[in-house]
């Protein structure tokens, strides 16, 4: 018989960290993606202006055309920019790569929102 030799010890590394390398990946795609920007900065802009337009603002206070911007900017991401990247992802073969990691599948997919 042979010496067992000391095996290294491996460590997992925590959710929080997990995570936070996940997000920031996810973010700097975002940021490559032009059609993601548009639709996330462009369009809310364009509708709080439109809002806004009329007499000053006398159609629909600022906190009101805030929300409203907020809220159409956040459903169009979600209708239009995550199925998109979503499938971009699936073919290009990144979740097969994600799944090779220590990363759980609920982070994996909860960091891709």
């Amino acid at each position: 018989m042979t010496d067992s030799a000391e095996r290294p010890i491996k460590t997992v590394p925590g959710i929080g960290l997990v995570l936070t390398s996940l997000l920031d990946a996810d973010l700097r795609v975002q940021l490559r993606n032009g059609r993601a920007l548009v639709v996330s900065l462009f369009l809310p802009m364009v509708l709080m202006y439109t809002l806004g337009a009329g007499k000053r603002g006398a159609l629909f206070p600022a906190s009101t055309r805030l929300a409203i911007a907020v809220g159409v900017g956040i459903t169009s991401v979600a209708i239009l920019g995550y199925t998109a990247t979503v499938a971009r992802d699936r073919e290009t073969g990144v979740f097969q790569r994600l799944r090779v990691t220590p990363a759980p599948t609920w982070a994996i997919m909860s960091s891709r929102l």
